[in-house]
């Protein structure tokens, strides 16, 4: 098999697990124990490179939706957004996290595919969250 095969095959197994990811609404209790692990998510920010900021930004919509400061995301994109936490947290995924350099490479696409599904709702979030005062609660 070639690497080009083998790379698409790999990008074919993660759009489907996002599928599989974006069939429900996740709980508020699925959410409230995602965002118990902020010091876990906190702590893989250094590995995700240039794409931090997008990470961030998530986690910020998450904790502005949990928290009913914005609750204009559609489900899918809560579901979207808590599947990318999980999917990041779980050390053994398409590729695996041990994996130096590549081991982030499949969480990144993940990340990628939420944030092109989403664009609109992503850019009306950023247009709310300048509009309101700093919050202290974000991760900056």
């Amino acid at each position: 098999m070639s690497e080009h095969e083998m790379n698409a095959e790999k990008q074919a197994k993660i759009e489907s697990q996002l599928a599989d990811g974006l069939t429900k609404a996740p709980t508020e209790g699925e959410i409230n124990d995602l965002v118990s692990k902020e010091d876990r998510v906190k702590a893989l920010f250094k590995k995700l490179g240039e794409r931090v900021d997008d990470v961030k930004l998530l986690w910020n919509m998450l904790l502005d939706y949990k928290n009913g400061k914005y609750k204009q995301l559609p489900w899918k994109l809560v579901a979207g957004i808590v599947f990318f936490f999980v999917y990041l947290l779980n050390p053994i995924d398409v590729i695996p996290d041990v994996i130096p350099v590549f081991g982030f490479a499949d969480d990144l696409g993940v990340l990628g595919l939420v944030l092109a599904a989403f664009a609109s709702n992503i850019d009306a979030y950023k247009t709310w969250l300048a509009s309101q005062p700093v919050n202290t609660t974000h991760i900056g």
